[in-house]
């Protein structure tokens, strides 16, 4: 019984650590909850009233959909959005009814309504949702066609709709900031864990192959995902004054504190001295702070080894308990606020076209995909050539070079012709058990929308799959429905990527550039505020905001840089994931500053102050010079801080100074160094075009 529970127990914690704050687990139960309350509300009017297709299929669409777009961090803000979409989206379904019976013109009317929806995002996050569920509606009235005397109808099916996503969100699962930020310490707990583990089951063994190596990695990584996400929900701990303002700095710096001891376990561990007896202490002690990480407790006293992991290790503990606490909710009893939303990153580079707006420019672009989407599906299917529209404008959104649209256009062909095949086997084995397809079909749309954020191919799998089975239920079932969606789905995504390359394009490498010197920035100011701190001119808190500004920064980076080393042909991979790492190299050092500079103690004297300080402007000058380098299309010239770090580091041998500020100060100029010599390397791998 106890094997079972310990099963089951780690089974939990993968889950968790997986899912931070449970966040996409409790976003798919809204969505299916929402469309189980829609049909549940809608489905038995249909014996009484008249009610049209098109009513229920924007209830249903519109309670998935509404909880997807509206993005505001305010829960005033969300509410007002989602009113907003009530009358826009009948206005927007009620104009393709009314053209219907004109399908020239209807198809123009459309292509204005892309224009409109995609242009009306430099508005901000509520108008690109409002956006976003209008060409919706119009695409439904297209695809559907009521009639134009059917808009009470229609009208009803989108309130209800709406209505049902807003009462999911708002009173049966509303955002509760403290039980997400405590849910997310413990996946921060899991995932300390798993790095620990790995740790400790390599040490034990001896052995470090590339497969334990690039698992590190990845455990680290989702950490620092983890610790971002937590960051976004530390504003729920204060209201900016007093007690509670000084319990979410210290949980701030205890969290920084846990990752980079993490970083610093993770880069040790492979350097362990093969002796037994060092090997034996470190696997007990790695595996003890394991189990307090997994469990969001203090962790017990275990023996040191006296090495670099077993100092990591010591660190990792005085951080964990403090994590811990919180973790068992003392987070204090303020009012709840919601999560900080996280930043979206820099603005993509200019492209071609450059004296439009980005928002102008990018509504002209999928205007345009969409006509040639429209032509295309047209010779595909007079009936069904809406898809191919709906894969164009799906393919636009949220990209941001023309290396994402192709990695967006392939993920959507794959996830559809596989979800084709599953849905054609699902629709068959359950084809005259209607209740059956209907549950199938809603487990179908929760992995959908469960995967939504991990991967656009996986959520249009099960999204397919759902609608083969509710084309069953329906009893419009067909093998040759599916592979009309197929083939309208190529036809967008081939439209998409062709006018993502050819028309206002946006290069892969531009954005990755604009990426990079926006990682540099955050570095330079990182480094400046370390200094600063070191001097008393900063305090513990700017450091750790600027901390969490590179760690953002770093996130967009390996986000922008995934389709170019997912797609060897966009650019050489090899050189993109070698940047990657230094520049994740170059983090976890300023990072390591950062900690450094942060360890209680007086200023130093001027004598050792003063080459700190030039090395650290010399660090900052390189980050500078990189920065310019990549605007300009050109080498870098950088100047190595040696032997600015070699002058600070006879200057503090000379000194007169406790054992423990000696410490501090070789261990600000360690990180110096190392972050120095890592720069070097980097500019190795900027290329002068």
């Amino acid at each position: 019984m106890d094997l079972f529970r310990d099963t089951l127990l780690q089974a939990w914690n993968r889950f968790a650590a997986s899912d931070p704050g449970l966040v996409r687990l409790r976003f798919a139960a809204r969505v299916v909850l929402a469309v189980i309350l829609s049909l549940g509300m809608l489905l038995p009017l249909r014996g009484v009233i008249a009610l049209p297709t098109a009513a229920l299929a924007l209830a249903f669409v519109l309670s998935f959909l509404s909880a997807v777009a509206v993005r505001d961090p305010l829960p005033a803000q969300q509410r007002t959005t989602m009113l907003l979409m009530v009358p826009l989206a009948l206005a927007s379904v009620t104009l393709a009814a009314v053209l219907s019976p004109w399908p020239p013109v209807a198809r123009a009317a459309f292509l204005g309504v892309v224009f409109a929806a995609t242009y009306v995002r430099r508005y901000g996050l509520r108008w690109a949702a409002v956006g976003t569920v209008s060409f919706n509606a119009h695409f439904l009235g297209n695809f559907l066609q009521p009639a134009a005397g059917d808009w009470p109808f229609l009208a009803l099916g989108i309130s209800v709709g709406v209505g049902n996503a807003m009462l999911l969100r708002f009173v049966i699962m509303p955002d509760r900031p403290k039980v997400m930020l405590r849910r997310v310490l413990r996946a921060i707990g899991y995932r300390i864990a798993a790095i620990l583990d790995a740790a400790a089951e390599a040490v034990t063994t001896g052995e470090w192959t590339e497969r334990r190596r690039r698992r590190l990695r990845h455990h680290v990584a989702a950490l620092n995902e983890a610790m971002l996400m937590a960051e976004g929900h530390i504003g729920a701990l204060h209201d900016r004054a007093g007690d509670q303002e000084q319990r979410a700095d210290t949980l701030r710096w205890a969290l920084l504190s846990a990752e980079l001891a993490a970083e610093r376990v993770a880069a040790s561990a492979p350097s362990i001295a093969p002796a037994p007896a060092v090997r034996q202490k470190l696997v007990k002690r790695l595996r003890i702070l394991a189990a307090a990480a997994a469990g969001s407790r203090p962790p017990a006293d275990a023996p040191s080894a006296g090495t670099r992991l077993a100092l990591a290790l010591d660190e990792m503990a005085a951080a964990l308990g403090t994590v811990a606490s919180f973790a068992d909710g003392n987070l204090g009893a303020t009012p709840e606020r919601p999560a900080t939303p996280p930043d979206k990153g820099p603005a993509p580079p200019a492209a071609a076209g450059a004296g439009l707006l980005e928002t102008t420019r990018q509504a002209i672009q999928v205007t345009v995909a969409c006509a040639l989407a429209m032509a295309g599906g047209l010779l595909v299917s007079g009936d069904r050539w809406e898809w191919a529209v709906l894969t164009t404008f799906v393919v636009f959104a949220g990209t941001r070079s023309r290396g994402d649209i192709l990695e967006k256009g392939v993920q959507r062909v794959a996830g559809t012709l596989a979800g084709v095949g599953a849905g054609l086997a699902a629709a068959i084995l359950a084809a005259g058990h209607p209740v059956l397809e209907l549950i199938l079909a809603l487990g179908s749309l929760f992995l959908g929308f469960y995967f939504f954020q991990l991967s656009h191919g996986i959520m249009v799998f099960w999204i397919t799959v759902m609608i083969a089975l509710l084309y069953g239920v329906l009893g419009m079932f067909t093998p040759a429905a599916l592979v009309i969606r197929l083939d309208e789905t190529a036809v967008g995504a081939l439209a998409g990527g062709g006018v993502g390359l050819l028309l206002f394009p946006t290069r892969m490498r531009d954005l990755l550039r604009s990426s990079g010197r926006t990682l540099l920035g955050a570095l330079n100011r990182l480094v400046a505020a370390s200094i600063a701190r070191l001097r008393g001119d900063a305090g513990r808190r700017d450091t750790v905001d600027a901390a969490r500004a590179l760690d953002r920064s770093l996130q967009d980076l390996r986000t922008s840089a995934q389709p170019a080393i997912r797609r060897p042909f966009l650019l050489p991979p090899g050189r993109v994931a070698r940047a990657i790492e230094v520049m994740s190299a170059c983090g976890h050092w300023a990072r390591e500053l950062v900690l450094a500079c942060n360890i209680p103690g007086p200023p130093p004297a001027e004598p050792v102050m003063a080459p700190i300080g030039a090395a650290g402007t010399r660090v900052c000058a390189s980050l500078d010079e990189l920065c310019t380098a990549l605007a300009e299309r050109r080498a870098p010239a950088l100047r190595s801080a040696q032997s600015l770090t070699d002058r600070a580091e006879s200057a503090i041998a000379r000194a007169e100074l406790p054992q423990d500020q000696r410490r501090r100060l070789c261990r600000i100029v360690h990180a110096l160094g190392h972050l120095d010599r890592t720069l070097l390397r980097l500019g190795t791998l900027v290329p002068g075009g």
